[in-house]
């Protein structure tokens, strides 16, 4: 699985190629909402950051399901919110040291821009495979169709 998460970081695969698997998704998403509390939590004078953390979860989950229910592509949820939550507990880990470098009293000015660079990288695996494919085409790992 990591490999494949890399694999989606890189752009050697897509969030189609992960296995579906709801229960790798339930833990790629505990696992994801736990990394940001920990970032949110390295912030000053942040509060509620587990409160935070669930609610980025949740509307991230909500949000995949609509943008995939507008592409009539909902069976390609369970990979595409799977790859969504493996690819940010990589990158969120990614940028921790910089968030870090960014919080010193006189931050570096590479720092910034790392981090704006991993939190942009961060996005395009999932946006570049957000459902381009049509119906016919979805991956031979999707659940079997309901009768």
């Amino acid at each position: 699985v990591l490999q494949r998460l890399i694999g989606i970081c890189l752009f050697r695969a897509a969030p189609q190629d992960l296995d579906y698997s709801v229960r790798l998704l339930v833990l790629l998403a505990s696992l994801s909402t736990l990394v940001d509390v920990l970032v949110l939590n390295t912030l000053p004078a942040f509060n509620a950051a587990e409160i935070n953390a669930l609610i980025q979860t949740a509307l991230a989950l909500t949000v995949i399901y609509a943008l995939l229910a507008m592409r009539g592509l909902v069976n390609r949820f369970v990979q595409t919110a799977t790859a969504l939550f493996g690819t940010s507990i990589l990158f969120s880990l990614a940028a921790l040291p910089t968030i870090r470098l960014m919080l010193a009293p006189q931050p570096p000015q590479w720092a910034l821009m790392a981090w704006l660079i991993v939190a942009i990288w961060s996005m395009a695996p999932i946006l570049r495979y957000r459902g381009t494919s049509s119906r016919s085409t979805c991956s031979s790992r999707s659940p079997p169709a309901s009768r």
